[in-house]
């Protein structure tokens, strides 16, 4: 979501539509983690352990109904996450490039059908950073989904997926 703000603000002639999920304009107006549960996720990356961090990534960045009901999808998510393992740097600079974004000041420049997509139980990125998009940005969609996490688009991928199907029928 933050490269997409970035993109369509520095080439806004190579965007025609955007969606920005579960994401925030960054700086002052954002709403950040939870120090437990940054604690919880770090602690867990650094322990080497890879199932502790996994299971640690997986409980913070779904609802805790979805982990509870959809078993199945963890196995999934193991399995995509095993396949291109992120190493501990990359993340810790993702990390540092988050706390740095700052879009808010320059998003009323985005003239694309955008919408913004955010779980109201997004605890990497809560919900309030979501309004704040949407607000912020001329004629911007809010699709909120209700209940669920971060990876909304793994606790609804039909609903996601049509949503950017949507979105980007409107450039048209």
């Amino acid at each position: 979501g933050m490269t997409a703000q970035e993109l369509a603000l520095r080439h806004p002639g190579r965007v025609r539509s955007l969606v920005i999920g579960c994401s925030t304009a960054g700086a002052a107006s954002a709403t950040w983690t939870a120090q437990a549960d940054m604690q919880a996720l770090v602690g867990a990356m650094q322990s080497g352990d890879a199932a502790q961090a996994l299971r640690a990534s997986w409980e913070i960045n779904v609802s805790a109904a979805f982990a509870a009901e959809r078993t199945d999808r963890y196995d999934e998510f193991v399995a995509v996450t095993n396949h291109d393992r992120v190493s501990l740097r990359v993340i810790s600079e993702q990390m540092q490039a988050i706390v740095g974004h700052d879009t808010l000041d320059r998003l009323a420049q985005i003239a694309v059908p955008t919408t913004i997509a955010h779980g109201t139980e997004d605890r990497m990125l809560p919900y309030p950073n979501g309004l704040v998009l949407a607000d912020a940005i001329p004629g911007a969609t809010l699709e909120t989904f209700d209940g669920a996490g971060h990876l909304y688009f793994w606790e609804d991928p039909q609903r996601a997926a049509r949503i950017a199907l949507q979105t980007s029928a409107r450039a048209d």
